[in-house]
């Protein structure tokens, strides 16, 4: 409540800049989050060595581009 309270009475522009700070968090967070069940879904299917490779080749292919 009271942190609601302080958030009213910031101006337009600051409150508009936090809501679009804090949504870009949760977004990023939430990316990161896919991110590692990612990786660990491919390690468990393709095991020690292709997940090697496949990283590998991602890495490779990044620093390509």
């Amino acid at each position: 409540m009271m942190l609601k309270h302080a958030f009213a009475k910031l101006d337009g522009h600051l409150q508009e800049a936090l809501k679009g700070a804090s949504s870009a968090l949760l977004i990023r967070v939430f990316g990161t989050v896919l991110g590692f069940l990612l990786s660990v879904m491919i390690a468990r299917l393709l095991g020690a060595e292709g997940t090697g490779i496949y990283f590998l080749t991602v890495s490779l292919v990044t620093i390509a581009s």
